[in-house]
């Protein structure tokens, strides 16, 4: 039972969370479509982006990495 309540808490604080607060509008305005037409895509999209941003993020500091600290580094 301290089972369910630690996960309803912890579910409870990921949603009220402000990194997740600019997605909930769009998740309940297609809470009652089918998934595969509307929850889907919306996934898809959201983790193609984060993969996108991250890709950048990443070439833009391997960019500016020195190639000296490299051998050290791995």
């Amino acid at each position: 039972m301290l089972l369910y309540l630690l996960a309803s808490v912890g579910g409870i604080l990921t949603i009220i969370s402000p990194c997740i607060l600019p997605v909930v509008p769009f998740v309940f305005s297609r809470a009652d479509q089918p998934f595969r037409r509307s929850g889907l895509p919306l996934l898809v999209g959201m983790a193609l982006t984060f993969a996108l941003v991250a890709a950048v993020a990443t070439s833009a500091n391997d960019s500016r990495c020195s190639t000296k600290l490299l051998p050290k580094i791995v």
